[in-house]
């Protein structure tokens, strides 16, 4: 009932141990078949319940952080990826000509502009312009089409949900239902890898989690008692 080995292999010893004091041939065959579960259950491999809640703990707290498939690259990105302003030629005063090559002085009032002031302007405003264009549209591949779909505020309701398949396997657990366990943990697996950035180095960890998880619950059956049921049934009949 508690899918524990521990109380199973005391109770089969008690059992061997009473059958050795009565010393009867007719139960031979019980303790034999005795000896044996108790063989077979020494050499499995049990469910280890509490490492299990430890990474299933671990999972739940990594949902609220896990990056998904479709959000948005950061700004300070794209900002980095932008290219930078050319930068703005430099202009060299003319060298001052002798007072021997200088023109006659005109009557007429000299004008100049310095334009340098309105060049780095332009390119500052331009360098603005398309640093916010490249943040209006991005373009990316995503294999999965429902990935991209999702709207931002099911991101809250998509987190909910796969802790929800955490809490599920953790109760089955609970309850030596590693079937259901099973199940709940494999839904869990598509959703974490469809709806979540594969390459972001938290999915991988909890990709890396659940695969443990579902490999000790394939793994790990505790052995039944049909030898020794069977010989008991035999003993009680009287034959």
């Amino acid at each position: 009932m508690t899918g524990s080995a521990e109380p199973l292999l005391a109770a089969l010893k008690s059992a061997d141990l009473r059958l050795t004091r009565a010393a009867q041939p007719r139960l031979n065959p019980l303790q034999r078949a005795i000896s044996r579960d108790i063989d077979r259950i020494k050499s499995a491999s049990v469910i280890d319940v509490p490492a299990l809640m430890l990474r299933l703990d671990e999972l739940a707290r990594l949902a609220d952080d896990l990056p998904l498939a479709n959000a948005m690259i950061d700004n300070n990105a794209l900002l980095a990826a932008s290219p930078a302003p050319a930068a703005s030629p430099v202009v060299k005063p003319a060298p001052p000509r002798s007072a021997a090559s200088a023109p006659e002085k005109s009557w007429l009032p000299s004008l100049s502009f310095d334009t340098q002031p309105l060049q780095d302007l332009s390119q500052r405003v331009l360098g603005g312009i398309w640093a916010e264009a490249r943040e209006l549209l991005r373009v990316s591949r995503i294999e999965r089409p429902e990935a991209g779909l999702l709207a931002p505020e099911q991101a809250f309701f998509l987190r909910e949900n796969l802790k929800l398949r955490l809490l599920n396997t953790r109760l089955a657990l609970l309850s030596r239902q590693t079937d259901q366990a099973r199940s709940d943990l494999s839904y869990a697996s598509v959703w974490l890898g469809r709806y979540f950035d594969p390459a972001a180095r938290r999915t991988q960890v909890a990709a890396q989690l659940m695969e443990q998880v579902l490999g000790q619950l394939k793994t790990s059956e505790l052995p039944r008692l049909d030898e020794t049921m069977a010989a008991l049934t035999t003993a009680a009949a009287g034959r």
